[in-house]
């Protein structure tokens, strides 16, 4: 027993006898030392020479420690639960401090000040009025001054592009970002993949695979987007009158230093009465109804209420026109019955799978879930054998634009696939149909009339048409659908614009030069693209300035070395006539009726007449656009470029002599056309490369078709 009165508190105060050195002298115990002896009793103790003694009250706080944690060191359990709960209560007080940290940021980071500071041109809000109707111009736009970069391009000439179509997309893409202040006017923000819609119909194909946000396309030049229509233009001014889509909002007008209009056509109506019961096949909208319209035809042709001759006449679809669209999409709907109706599940798959979109919802009336839950089941088989779908075609062969390869190669499939092509009367056709094989799981008929088949009505429940061969009698067909396809008119807008321009004669489209200016519109100023356009192939127009430049000694007459002076301005202007006037003596030779070798102004009139008779108009497709587009872009691009501008400077030239000062006329350059038939496809590359037509090629189209979808 230690005798030492000095030890005594020590171990009064629970101070093992550890800590009492040999002399029976306490130890100068460093606070952070006699800590880590309490938590860690195996650690041995050493005193420092400077340590101070402890007071009484942490000897009696050292005390407490000291018999908590001999406690806990008899009672494990006890132990395991104090540091369980003491470190969850260290996290969740570390989660909690982190969150109102948090929340205190974004309280003070947070300010409806930083709103109210957006520079915002007061113009764009508060345009002044102006122009011929005295509207606002939007000579500012909301967005003008969100970055420094777009309130520099304020500065840059105005580009307005009327259209969100392939050429648009065209022109767009190629742009450089800082060159002009963009305005792009189009009433739906989306680029459609037209090319693909016939398979949109079935469901072969996505329709939000199809689309291009035009903002996103837009953003690339620091353009901005109007989702509004164009009115009317005027040249004088330079204004576009413009109106947002709704039919209370006021209209105005949008300057522009350029022009170019890309607004497309649309379906070419002959006349005939009741195209208000057909649908078109245009837009998304066009191919989302469509399929409603399907999916409502098979549901009412499985009513037990209804009779056999309205079945029929509900599974039974007509196509008005044998061009790419309405044979593609004829060829979609009869594989889509013959495979789709024989596999439930893929079907199924099919509408569920339309049903994710949210306008679908709201076509059908009903929810998703319920929608799939009434397609799940099987559609009646006898569908199938009731299915007839009626091509109507006005010209001796369907894909008549393509080769006559391509359009021998559809027809025959068509009979392989099972289908009945018609080249005689119509009624021949139901009998031929009504006596096909029984095992046939699919009866459709197309009929391809020759020659010459004219829709003449379309009723809620048929379409009547006539042959050339009896114009006196009437056919009528049966129908549950009707889809019009014949051909393109003119959109609303060109339509306006070619009554106020002199020289614009064409019926469908606005007349453009060989550097896509329209003609009759002040040069350099306003072009056309795309299926609003179409290139001039009339060189007689042109006869007598080509005269006045060419004819040096002003004798009337065109001598040969004057005649090559005059093809070469015929190729620069135009550039599709290159084929007919490459050998120039010889040409020049042919047209000298009376071989003194010059040519007079008759003589230069039938030349003109007969080269003008073998050019052909550009087909109004998406590649036609596409590269006019680009051309464009190209051209727009090298206009602002610091050699053009002070070229443009040191000569003094005017607007209508920057193109043809700068840049070559347009060349389209024909890639090739392509045509889906069901699980087949058709390729045209023109008079070089031919064409080509099969099953293996499809099978891959098919796959990528899948995979784009996907």
């Amino acid at each position: 027993m230690i005798r030492n009165i000095r030890t005594q508190p020590l171990l009064r105060a629970g101070i093992p006898r550890l800590a009492i050195n040999r002399y029976h002298q306490p130890l100068r115990f460093h606070r952070p030392v006699l800590q880590a002896r309490l938590f860690h009793p195996n650690r041995p103790l050493k005193a420092s020479p400077n340590d101070e003694p402890l007071s009484a009250s942490n000897q009696l706080s050292i005390s407490r420690f000291a018999r908590a944690r001999l406690f806990l060191d008899k009672h494990a359990y006890l132990k395991v639960l104090v540091i369980g709960f003491g470190s969850i209560g260290v996290v969740t007080a570390s989660c909690v401090v982190c969150l109102l940290g948090l929340l205190a940021y974004d309280a003070t980071t947070y300010s409806e000040k930083n709103i109210e500071r957006v520079p915002v041109q007061p113009l764009a809000l508060n345009p002044n009025r102006g122009g011929p109707k005295n509207l606002k111009i939007a000579n500012y736009l909301v967005g003008d001054q969100d970055d420094p970069e777009f309130e520099k391009l304020c500065d840059k000439p105005k580009l307005v592009i009327i259209g969100g179509g392939w050429g648009a997309m065209g022109l767009i893409n190629l742009l450089e970002p800082d060159s002009y202040h963009v305005v792009l006017i189009a009433p739906e923000n989306y680029n459609l993949f037209t090319p693909l819609l016939p398979s949109a119909t079935v469901g072969t194909v996505e329709t939000r695979s199809l689309i291009e946000p035009l903002r996103k396309l837009v953003a690339r030049v620091k353009g901005h987007y109007l989702q509004a229509y164009a009115l009317d233009v005027d040249f004088g001014e330079r204004l576009v009158e413009v109106k947002g889509r709704e039919p209370d909002d006021e209209p105005f007008y949008v300057p522009y230093d350029k022009l170019v209009v890309s607004v497309g056509s649309v379906s070419n109506a002959h006349g005939v009465p009741g195209l208000k019961y057909s649908s078109q096949l245009k837009t998304i909208d066009d191919a989302r109804e469509i399929r409603r319209k399907i999916i409502n035809n098979l549901e009412r042709a499985s009513l037990p209420s209804v009779s056999e001759e309205e079945r029929r006449r509900l599974l039974s679809f007509v196509v008005c026109g044998g061009g790419p669209t309405g044979v593609e999409f004829a060829s979609e709907v009869g594989l889509f019955f013959h495979s789709r109706l024989e596999k439930p599940s893929q079907l199924s798959q099919l509408v569920s799978m339309e049903c994710s979109s949210s306008s679908v919802s709201v076509l059908f009336g009903i929810s998703d879930v319920q929608l799939y839950d009434m397609i799940h089941e099987d559609f009646p088989r006898l569908l199938t054998n009731e299915v007839s779908i009626h091509l109507i075609q006005s010209r001796d062969h369907i894909l008549n634009t393509y080769s006559e390869k391509i359009s021998q190669y559809a027809e025959s499939r068509f009979l392989r696939a099972e289908i009945d092509t018609i080249l005689s009367k119509p009624h021949s056709a139901h009998q031929h149909n009504s006596k096909a094989k029984t095992n046939l799981t699919l009866s459709m008929t197309i009929k391809s009339l020759t020659p010459d088949a004219r829709v003449k009505e379309i009723t809620p429940t048929s379409v009547s048409y006539t042959t050339k061969a009896d114009k006196d009698e009437m056919h009528t067909i049966p129908a549950g659908f009707v889809l019009w396809s014949t051909g393109i008119a003119m959109n609303p807008l060109t339509q306006k614009l070619a009554g106020y321009l002199p020289n614009q004669y064409h019926k469908h489209a606005l007349e453009v030069d060989s550097y896509l200016r329209v003609t009759g519109a002040p040069l350099g100023t306003v072009y056309a693209i795309g299926d609003a356009s179409t290139i001039e192939t009339n060189l007689v127009n042109h006869l007598l300035d080509l005269v006045d430049q060419c004819d040096t000694n002003n004798d009337g007459e065109i001598d040969f070395d004057e005649f090559e002076s005059m093809i070469k301005h015929i190729r620069r202007k135009f550039p599709t006539a290159q084929v007919h006037i490459e050998k120039v003596r010889e040409v020049f030779e042919k047209y000298d009726s009376d071989k003194d070798n010059k040519l007079g102004i008759n003589e230069l009139v039938i030349m003109f007449q007969e080269i003008s008779n073998r050019l052909t108009t550009l087909p109004a497709t998406a590649q036609v656009a596409d590269q006019q587009g680009k051309y464009l872009g190209k051209k727009f691009n090298k206009f602002q470029t610091p050699k053009a501008l002070k070229s443009i400077a040191q000569n003094e030239l005017i607007d209508s002599d920057f193109d043809e000062l700068l840049f070559d006329p347009f060349y389209y350059r024909h890639l090739g056309s392509l045509a889906y038939i069901g699980n087949s496809a058709v390729f045209d590359f023109g008079d070089k490369y031919g064409s080509f037509a099969g099953g293996l090629v499809a099978a891959y189209l098919v796959e990528f078709l899948s995979n784009l979808s996907s």
